[in-house]
């Protein structure tokens, strides 16, 4: 997957280098000269996202043997955006399932032909799988099926896809899945790669807050934010970063204080619980 370019919005001093002038950075963030700072979601770069990449990588060296592979975490750990992000730079179909597919296999076959090119899916189940077997053999990809969790009835289906057209599917969804497919001998024993994603890491915390909005945190601030309820959850962390843009701005000030972190922890995480 290409990597992607970040460039911090803080402003730096001309002919500096990159972490050089640190302190000199920290004083154009304050005072009178102040500009006020700007949310800007950007993708930054997590341990998650690096096993990520090397079980993909894993995954497609048994391309033309059909595997497939699994993905489970809480909600908020960054499973969906890590997934459609790399769908979009390698090819790959994702397809956000839904509930009502629990009693409805033409449903999710329809979807699926859509995702792999067809405006117009057949009408009968029969004639959807034959098309999405078809369209795989003549020209595989990795199909992402998030929210697996939510249509557990149609792992089989799932499974032959996968052992007719020796294609990869990824399955994605909350800890229960890796339950459902544990109990579905032929689908786990064909499952040769998982991932558990794990909560942000502090250092997450800090170099979010500098990308998405020029925000600077020590150790011990992002600390105090990773000990929130919810503190490693990308949800509450986008959250937390524009409350934390809004109270700095009305300081004048990029660097965030313990107790700036405080106020925005009870400003934008209440009601979440830990």
């Amino acid at each position: 997957m290409p990597e992607t370019q970040m460039s911090s919005s803080i402003p730096r001093s001309a002919g500096s280098g990159p972490r050089q002038n640190a302190a000199a950075d920290v004083v154009q963030l304050r005072g009178a000269d102040y500009a006020l700072a700007r949310y800007d979601r950007k993708w930054i770069p997590t341990r998650n996202e690096r096993n990520f990449l090397v079980m993909m990588d894993v995954l497609s060296k048994a391309e033309g043997r059909g595997r497939l592979g699994m993905i489970v975490g809480p909600f908020g750990r960054g499973k969906t955006w890590t997934v459609r992000r790399y769908a979009a730079h390698n090819r790959a179909a994702y397809l956000l399932c839904w509930h009502t597919w629990q009693s409805s296999e033409l449903g999710m076959l329809q979807a699926l032909c859509r995702e792999l090119g067809m405006s117009e899916p057949p009408h009968r189940k029969d004639a959807c799988l034959y098309q999405i077997v078809d369209r795989l053999i003549a020209n595989p990809r990795t199909v992402f099926l998030d929210e697996m969790d939510l249509t557990p009835k149609r792992l089989d289906l799932v499974r032959q896809i996968v052992e007719v057209t020796a294609s990869s599917f990824v399955l994605v969804g909350e800890n229960r899945l890796a339950e459902q497919m544990a109990g579905n001998g032929r689908t786990w024993s064909r499952t040769f790669q998982t991932l558990i994603f794990e909560p942000l890491a502090m250092s997450d915390i800090i170099f979010y807050a500098r990308e998405s909005a020029g925000l600077e945190i020590s150790e011990d601030v992002a600390a105090i934010l990773h000990a929130a309820p919810g503190g490693g959850d990308w949800r509450n962390l986008e959250r937390l970063t524009i409350e934390l843009t809004e109270i700095c701005n009305s300081n004048r000030t990029r660097v965030v204080s313990e107790s700036m972190a405080a106020m925005a922890i009870k400003m934008a995480l209440k009601g979440i619980a830990a």
